[in-house]
């Protein structure tokens, strides 16, 4: 890095001004449009106060404007400075009474809910709910964990430490977690497209790009495999988390048909061929199921679009998309867009989406809405929960974690949750960024038979 110093008069610009005075020299700044001018000393961050000064008209060479004089503030001393027109300073928009929490506390606890303090209330009948399964189940407000384990920074290590913590010292440590609220790449809303991270997104170099890793949150040994389920639900308003929480609680294991819409990219110029790939999958669903394959082939984008959407409005339990894709579509042609979710009547008929492809899981980006985001928030129908990537990965990786995940959900004793499924199926892989990327925006907790 490189550090510029340079002399400058001591003339404020938009009326403030940070600057040194040396302690036994009074300091006359020039350059306020306003008489209204305070100075604090921040000499020590944790000591600020504030400095007696005298303010007049600038003169005649000096320009139009007022002037602030600093007396000496004793020998041997140099003060860090910072005057402002008071009129310019910010002001607090709320404050509100903080509730002491215990999480430091040895508990026992099957399912822990993070949740933003927005969401809180809703979350309510899904505690409620897993609770009567036999679940342990706590909810815990993020502001809790910022206090009690990041000294009140707003930061996603607050989470894992409060995560690592109970796995370590609780008398039961917790398998699933789900966390309500969403996450942004711009936790400071420096783009000013809003402050969305609402419970942080953890972001992770991958090797095309820097994407977020809910993964990351339950991974104590740094393997790419979480000991932990985890999932999301990337909700920003308590319209939003009514809709989705409103899907899971309502979900009854078997609501749906038993059966499968599987869908397949055509080859592309990689060669990979995502049709064989697609049939191994289709291969190890139960025999009783259903399937309806739709191959993307030499077929044109609407027609296939036209039996994407009326395979999910006929409400299987599951679709599985194989090829390529973006944020908010399945190819470059739009297979299946963000848009069509809005449109999707499948009602109570909710299946799971599983999307092994690049980026329909993207949900960190505070001015977009990924395909996964879209599906899980569609009001008449959708998803019942989503399992995609945040990132761009290679499609061998994809394939072997998708024939884990079905062997996991199809055969074995007996059914899983979401969650155990999805740590089985990334244990097929040793690709490091597929274990990362992918995400759970849904219900770890949550059964689909």
């Amino acid at each position: 890095s490189l550090r510029l110093t340079y002399p400058r008069q001591y003339r404020a610009e938009g009326d403030t001004l940070r600057f040194t005075a040396e302690g036994d020299k009074a300091v006359r700044a020039i350059g306020f449009t306003t008489p209204n001018v305070r100075v604090v000393d921040i000499t020590d961050p944790l000591n600020v106060s504030e400095v007696a000064v005298t303010v007049e008209p600038m003169r005649d060479i000096e320009g139009e404007g007022y002037a602030v004089i600093v007396a000496p503030g004793g020998r041997d001393l140099t003060r860090t400075l910072y005057a402002y027109a008071a009129a310019g300073a910010a002001r607090v928009e709320a404050a509100n009474a903080n509730q002491p929490s215990g999480w430091h506390e040895s508990r026992e606890a099957d399912f822990v809910i993070v949740t933003h303090g927005s969401f809180r209330e809703a979350t309510g009948p899904l505690a409620a709910r897993r609770t009567a399964e036999g679940l342990k189940t706590e909810v815990v407000d993020i502001e809790d964990l910022y206090d009690e384990f990041s000294a009140g920074a707003h930061t996603p290590q607050a989470v894992k430490d409060f995560l690592a913590w109970t796995a370590q010292n609780w008398a039961r440590a917790p398998r699933y977690v789900l966390l309500v609220g969403d996450g942004s790449y711009d936790p400071r809303d420096y783009t000013a497209r809003g402050a969305f991270d609402l419970v942080p997104a953890k972001l992770l170099d991958t090797t095309y790009m820097e994407t977020a890793s809910d993964n990351w949150y339950a991974d104590f040994d740094g393997d790419g495999l979480s000991e932990m389920a985890v999932g999301r639900l990337p909700v920003r308003t308590a319209a939003e988390a009514a809709i989705v929480l409103s899907k899971i609680t309502g979900h009854e294991p078997g609501g749906e048909q038993a059966a499968a819409l599987m869908v397949a990219d055509r080859k592309g110029a990689d060669g990979y061929d995502f049709e064989t790939a697609t049939t191994q999958v289709q291969n190890l669903l139960p025999a009783a199921f259903s399937v309806q394959r739709v191959n993307r082939g030499a077929q044109g984008a609407e027609a296939v679009r036209a039996q994407i959407v009326n395979g999910i409005n006929s409400g299987p339990s599951i679709v599985n998309w194989m090829g390529h894709g973006s944020v908010g579509v399945w190819t470059g042609e739009g297979l299946l867009r963000g848009e069509d979710a809005a449109r999707l009547t499948n009602g109570s008929r909710l299946p799971l989406f599983v999307m092994m492809t690049c980026l329909n899981g993207y949900y960190q980006d505070p001015s977009l809405e990924s395909l996964s985001e879209s599906l899980l928030k569609a009001g008449q129908g959708g998803a019942l929960a989503v399992w995609t990537s945040t990132g761009m990965t290679e499609p061998e990786g994809q394939a072997a974690m998708n024939r884990e995940l079905f062997g996991a959900l199809f055969g074995g004793t007996g059914p899983l949750r979401l969650g155990e499924a999805m740590q089985r199926a990334r244990t097929a892989t040793s690709d490091a960024d597929v274990r990362r990327t992918w995400v759970l925006i849904g219900d770890p907790t949550t059964r689909v038979r």
